[in-house]
């Protein structure tokens, strides 16, 4: 049993095209929302959160169980 899902070309093509655009619309949220925050954040903690950033776009993560666990590791960073 295969579990291959055949698409046409050309609806493809637009789900690449709609995911570049999402990207660079996320790419430049980013950037507006570090460049506001970075007057109410302290420094360490702007390149504790880089740090992560730069992790997750490597595709590491972490799981977190429940919501505790999530609201500590913020915590803590």
């Amino acid at each position: 049993m295969s579990s291959t899902v055949t698409i046409d070309k050309k609806i493809y093509q637009e789900l690449l095209k709609k995911q570049t655009g999402i990207e660079t619309e996320v790419s430049i949220l980013k950037e507006a929302v570090l460049e506001l925050s970075k007057n109410e954040i302290k420094p360490a903690v702007i390149r504790k959160l880089e740090s992560q950033s730069r992790i997750l776009d490597k595709g590491g993560g972490r799981r977190f169980f429940n919501l505790k666990e999530l609201k500590i590791h913020l915590k803590n960073l």
